[in-house]
């Protein structure tokens, strides 16, 4: 009884009688919406706390293992929301970050032609080709990179897990006709100095501040690699 007594005069400090009276009554009335309005209540503490804790991380020297852990956990639920949103291709590069491996690893899926600029630079390097397939040829390695504005939504799920890719290609003569083997390269890490404004709220701005998991990264908890999307394609005239 006494921590609900306390729980009790803490709502009545805070929120006064109405916000505490409507509380408790919703709670009698209909239990299983008392979430929702402990959720209308209390929104913008997690969001604070967090706020402050990001503030405190950047700039404290030596981090404690709960530090660290709180971060690399923090990646996880980045992927995890990343996925929830149906945005997988990140999400899954995300979550590898938090899992040891290769410095190079390949996924074989021609997931980046589903950007209009990847299949503008394939189709450039199509129409390069000699009508005659003879010999196996080289493509010109070519940067794309993205405008961190709204594309149309393939366009943003290429964007948001490839930006900015590298892409290389071998076109080799098969049966007539030319086959191109194509990779998208990309380093998957964090900026060291990049801060991602999500939105504001009584002034104060929530960012996702990348300096904190490249920290991690050179304190060993995450494991940044390149990722290569390979896929294949063939050309005839």
């Amino acid at each position: 009884m006494r921590l609900l007594s306390g729980f009790v005069s803490a709502c009545l400090l805070i929120f006064g009688a109405t916000w505490t009276g409507l509380f408790f009554l919703t709670v009698a009335l209909r239990p299983h919406r008392a979430w929702l309005v402990i959720g209308l209540l209390f929104w913008k503490t997690p969001l604070f706390e967090y706020a402050d804790r990001v503030e405190v991380l950047k700039h404290k020297p030596d981090w404690t293992v709960r530090d660290k852990a709180g971060v690399w956990i923090l990646n996880c639920g980045m992927a995890i929301g990343g996925a929830s949103l149906g945005l997988f291709e990140i999400a899954m590069e995300t979550t590898l970050l938090a899992v040891p491996g290769s410095k190079v690893r390949t996924f074989r899926s021609d997931f980046p032609t589903r950007s209009r600029k990847i299949r503008g630079v394939v189709s450039r390097w199509k129409r390069s080709l000699p009508r005659t397939p003879t010999r196996t040829i080289q493509l010109p390695k070519r940067r794309v990179s993205w405008a961190y504005r709204w594309h149309d939504w393939e366009e943003n799920r290429v964007a948001l897990a490839l930006n900015p890719p590298t892409l290389h290609g071998t076109a080799t003569p098969v049966g007539g006709r030319w086959r191109l083997d194509v990779c998208a390269h990309v380093t998957v890490n964090y900026a060291p100095d990049y801060a991602l404004l999500l939105f504001s709220v009584d002034g104060r701005d929530v960012v996702i501040e990348e300096g904190l998991f490249f920290r991690l990264g050179q304190e060993g908890w995450l494991f940044p690699y390149e990722a290569r999307w390979c896929w294949t394609e063939h050309h005839s005239e």
